[in-house]
């Protein structure tokens, strides 16, 4: 409950996430808190929806952990109201497994139309405007440009002014943004980036799309499998539960038993005595 909760509203959580695993040295642009946050909110389209089931899950396998409770030590009836909700739960988390696996993009639609977004609304890093600044920066950190690949700028529709800023260079009549080029290619020289564009230079054959699959799946992944060996601990618990049930209950139908046998010897002895005297 605790993951989910944090997926879903933790913004600063997923920001220093960001920070800490996409970012590197490398990167080709000096980072703006602003752009941080927008590339957070990006990354949080694709962790919210699995944060949502993941809390859901937590709050009703919490609960069903308190019915159990209640069921041990008061009313035993609630045991067998906490495997049923446990089994409800199961059967929605396999089929939300079966759903996830069978199709993981549906959990990016929202991310790819954001990304389609800001690529249709870059100008430049000298713009100085939030769009261009946060594509610009999630282009550079995660090696990839545009959304497809590099061509998206060149596409009807984009606002790519086709010149840029860097450093203490103007870069005039560029064919893609400057964000697309490797940082260590960046330069004045004739066959370096922005000045001519190709795959080892700059990452213009690489979409964001792709880079955003191969960054955010693997974790979703680790998410979901991770949340059914909860699932799997919270109904072994359950079963374990409705075996200490059983237990106590043949521990009480043992003792009355016994007590009953007690009663009856009690009985034979007094009959006898009184059988002695009388006689």
């Amino acid at each position: 409950m605790l993951a989910g909760g944090v997926m879903v509203w933790s913004r600063v959580f997923v920001g220093t996430l960001v920070q800490t695993k996409f970012w590197k040295k490398q990167v080709a642009l000096d980072p703006q808190r602003e752009s941080y946050d927008r590339i957070a909110q990006l990354f949080q389209t694709v962790t919210r929806p699995v944060g949502i089931v993941l809390f859901v899950i937590g709050f009703l396998l919490s609960l069903s952990a308190i019915i159990g409770f209640v069921g041990i030590y008061h009313l035993r009836m609630m045991i067998f109201v906490e495997a049923i909700l446990v089994g409800v739960i199961a059967l929605g988390h396999i089929i939300l497994m079966n759903v996830y696996f069978s199709n993981r993009e549906v959990f990016l639609t929202r991310s790819y139309d954001e990304l389609q977004h800001l690529v249709r609304k870059y100008k430049s890093i000298e713009s100085n405007e939030k769009d261009s600044w946060t594509l610009g920066l999630f282009m550079s950190m995660l090696n990839c440009c545009g959304y497809l690949n590099g061509d998206d700028f060149n596409a009807k529709g984009t606002q790519f002014t086709r010149r840029d800023h860097y450093l203490v260079y103007d870069y005039p009549n560029i064919r893609y943004p400057l964000p697309c080029c490797k940082r260590n290619n960046i330069g004045q020289s004739a066959d370096s980036c922005p000045q001519v564009f190709n795959s080892s230079n700059s990452n213009i054959r690489v979409g964001c799309k792709s880079r955003l699959y191969n960054k955010t799946i693997p974790l979703l992944n680790f998410i979901i499998l991770g949340s059914f060996g909860v699932l799997a601990l919270e109904a072994y618990v359950s079963c374990e539960q409705e075996a200490n049930k059983r237990d106590c209950d043949v521990l009480v139908i043992e003792k009355k038993k016994t007590t009953k046998v007690s009663q009856n010897r009690k009985a034979h002895i007094t009959e006898a005595l009184v059988g002695t005297f009388t006689g």
